[in-house]
């Protein structure tokens, strides 16, 4: 299995990586909840109705759990936690929420280990076994 990247030219002016190239993942499709039902019924003895009514509920129960400010931890998959984007401020009498709340985001942090003692790499089984191509 690979990932495959295109190279593309900075166009962001006054950045210090303008004009220089980068990689840039090209995305190979979409896969959705239908698709997984249907992967899943055929790697175990759970019907297509049985996964979507679990899945679902997941996503009700994590919806819920985030929207009260917890990290959701689905163990051998990664952790969940929703972060808000604000303004600055230069006095924090000067907050407004309806002024400088921007907006909010879920962040998502794949399950992940150290591979040893004093190691600084951190190990992510999604990425075992991946590769990275040149697309074309």
């Amino acid at each position: 299995m690979a990932v495959f990247y295109k190279l593309r030219k900075s166009e962001f002016k006054g950045r210090p990586n303008y004009g220089k190239y980068y990689a840039h993942t090209v995305k190979m499709g979409h896969v959705g909840l239908e698709e997984i039902e249907s992967i899943i019924q055929q790697n175990c003895t759970a019907t297509r109705g049985d996964v979507r009514l679990v899945l679902t509920e997941l996503i009700d129960v994590m919806k819920k759990e985030l929207q009260e400010g917890k990290v959701v931890e689905l163990d051998g998959f990664g952790r969940f936690s929703l972060s808000i984007k604000s303004t600055c401020v230069d006095n924090p009498e000067d907050f407004n929420v309806r002024k400088n709340i921007k907006g909010m985001k879920c962040n998502f942090t794949p399950t992940g280990h150290r591979r040893g003692l004093g190691d600084r790499t951190i190990s992510r089984p999604f990425f075992d076994g991946c590769d990275v191509n040149e697309f074309g």
